[in-house]
């Protein structure tokens, strides 16, 4: 199973043009490959602070979207060299960042409203469900 790594500039560079390859695939299965989606590989320091504290000390993604514009960026963010995924976890996190988009419509009407923790979680764990789903990886 292939393993990707960020220790080079080069493998790093591999890794977000595979990362974003696989979301305009899964923006194409979705039916959002007409919005106007960025993807960006963060590394290290250039990681925000804001982006810090939502990952919580883990390697993954962060998608910003605008379903007004249909705009969005995926952000997938490598804390470290150490930094290393499995081509399942790549797509995992390829999907998961995509239905964030498909979703947004509704999901981003909860914003500001209620408590952070329980909106936030409840919003993972509804794009989590429904991206293993479509990528029938329940386990």
């Amino acid at each position: 199973m292939k393993v990707w790594t960020c220790r080079t500039t080069k493998e790093r560079e591999k890794l977000g043009s595979y990362f974003a390859d696989l979301c305009k695939v899964w923006a194409k299965k979705m039916g959002v490959n007409h919005w106007d989606i960025d993807v960006i590989l963060e590394f290290g320091t250039d990681i925000t602070q804001d982006h810090r504290e939502l990952l919580d000390g883990t390697n993954g993604g962060i998608t910003n979207s605008n379903p007004t514009y249909e705009r969005a960026t995926i952000h997938l963010c490598a804390l470290d060299e150490d930094t290393h995924w499995t081509q399942r976890e790549i797509e995992e996190i390829a999907a998961h960042e995509v239905v964030h988009i498909l979703l947004s419509p509704v999901t981003n009407t909860f914003s500001g409203q209620g408590d952070n923790f329980l909106r936030d979680r409840t919003v993972e764990s509804v794009v989590t469900r429904t991206s293993r789903a479509l990528m029938g990886w329940f386990d």
